[in-house]
């Protein structure tokens, strides 16, 4: 899996980054702003939040994701191991480590993920 800046990189990706001009917005975005208080926590209690409550559109966007996916978002360009073991500085990663959590879980109470992964 890969975390790719889009400010660089212009090649194929699922793009998981708010709305921006131009580009709609990711089910995955995060609604978490820069200069929010703990922006990547608050993003992680409302991934959850949504995969728990079975979000179609949260869930369908986390099944496209496979282990050779390119995230795509503004703020990290991060390979293999790097998007695990680095310090959280995008919630791509976020995205990625949840995304391998429920996958290898394989969680009946999570609504309908496994269908979608």
């Amino acid at each position: 899996m890969r975390i790719v800046d889009l400010h660089a990189y212009k090649g194929p990706h699922i793009y998981c980054g708010r709305r921006m001009p131009g580009r709609p917005g990711s089910p995955l975005g995060n609604p978490f702003k820069r200069g929010t208080p703990d922006p990547l926590g608050k993003y992680r209690a409302w991934l959850d939040a949504k995969i728990e409550s079975s979000d179609p559109a949260v869930l369908a966007a986390l099944g496209e994701i496979t282990p050779a996916s390119i995230l795509g978002c503004w703020c990290a360009d991060l390979k293999g191991e790097e998007v695990f073991i680095t310090e959280e500085v995008c919630h791509c990663q976020i995205i990625a480590k949840i995304w391998l959590y429920w996958k290898k879980e394989r969680r009946e109470n999570v609504g309908n993920f496994d269908s979608v992964v």
